[in-house]
């Protein structure tokens, strides 16, 4: 028991320390959202979170790589 008690401030050490240091706006709304995700269900929760956005921004890059084809086949055709 006492083991995990020390593991659990140790976890809660780091995720203070890491906190502390992340700088630019971008990289701590991230930190605070995996943050948030470690700290009620765990590293896998933060895995879960970062793999579903990971996901989400891949729908928007390709949903955007599409418009921009069919933007420039629109153009080819009007030339």
């Amino acid at each position: 028991m006492a083991d995990g008690v020390a593991q659990q401030d140790n976890f809660a050490d780091i995720l203070n320390h890491v906190s502390d240091k992340v700088s630019s706006s971008e990289t701590r709304s991230l930190w605070e959202k995996m943050r948030d995700e470690m700290e009620s269900g765990g590293s896998d929760a933060a895995v879960r979170y970062v793999g579903t956005e990971l996901d989400r921004c891949k729908k928007d890059f390709d949903r955007e790589l599409a418009s921009l084809r069919e933007r420039h086949a629109r153009n080819q055709t009007n030339e």
